[in-house]
């Protein structure tokens, strides 16, 4: 289709605790370990990793 715009597909994470989680693995010390802390946000560990 040319010309048609796409549409971004809404986030499946509010900003919100994508911003928290980040801020939280990255002051923690010692570092965390990421599964513990993404099963503590309820995301999976893979998207925790992308996000920092």
């Amino acid at each position: 289709m040319r010309g048609a715009q796409t549409m971004r597909a809404p986030r499946k994470r509010p900003l919100v605790l994508r911003e928290r989680a980040v801020r939280m693995c990255r002051t923690a010390e010692p570092k965390p370990v990421i599964r513990r802390m993404a099963g503590e946000f309820g995301v999976h560990h893979g998207a925790l990793r992308n996000w920092i």
